[in-house]
């Protein structure tokens, strides 16, 4: 139920095999607190009749559990998904620093923001995170964010596709990590670029504009 490499994910579906047993790949998509309520979403690679053996305890986990296809598939959706998931942080820690540099309090962003059409279930509970970043519970931190977008990339090279939106993603999560932040919650994508991540090199000055706004 890791999130792993495909690779990996094969290697111990052959080393099941070998002894007459069966694995499946199962990661999960969805928050901690989705997790207490189990409610999340698993994507399973595998045999029909090995998903079908494991579904009794993937329902003890998650409400929404969707055999993909076989071994390998799970992990390969998973780190699909996760593409997403930083594609939609990135965004949100640009799109409120965007807020906070034109004037708009980041509660009052945050408000509009999760009532919009953007307004993804991750944009709800990631909320605390991003509002209150110093005091926020680490709900995934960013070193384990690199580790995900290096298996991103990883797998785009396997597939011969190119991600050029996932690249800058992961160039950012990277940037933060060498700033001291690797251990901060993968919110802290918005600490980053509040200090340094959109100013010019060299630029070390706020405007009058940007210095006035907490």
């Amino acid at each position: 139920m890791s999130t792993v490499s495909r690779g990996d994910a094969l290697a111990v579906a052959h080393a099941a095999h070998a002894t007459d047993c069966e694995a499946v790949d199962a990661p999960v998509s969805g928050s901690t607190i989705l997790a207490a309520r189990r409610e999340l979403t698993i994507m399973v690679g595998g045999a029909e009749a090995a998903f079908d053996r494991a579904s009794g305890v993937l329902a003890r986990l998650g409400s929404r559990i969707h055999h993909v296809g076989p071994n390998g598939q799970g992990v390969a959706l998973k780190l699909a998904i996760n593409t997403v998931i930083y594609g939609l942080n990135q965004a949100i820690a640009e799109g409120l620093l965007l807020a906070e540099r034109s004037g708009v309090a980041r509660s009052t962003a945050y408000d509009v923001l999760a009532s919009s059409a953007a307004a993804a279930p991750y944009v709800h509970y990631r909320r605390a995170n991003f509002e209150n970043p110093d005091s926020a519970e680490i709900a995934f931190s960013m070193r384990l964010a690199l580790k995900d977008q290096d298996l991103i990339a990883g797998l785009a090279g396997d597939v011969g596709c190119t991600l050029a939106q996932a690249e800058l993603n992961r160039s950012v999560v990277e940037d933060a990590c060498n700033a001291g932040l690797a251990d901060r919650d993968l919110a802290c994508v918005a600490e980053f670029l509040r200090s340094n991540g959109l100013r010019a090199s060299g630029d070390t000055d706020l405007p009058e504009a940007e210095a006035a706004v907490p």
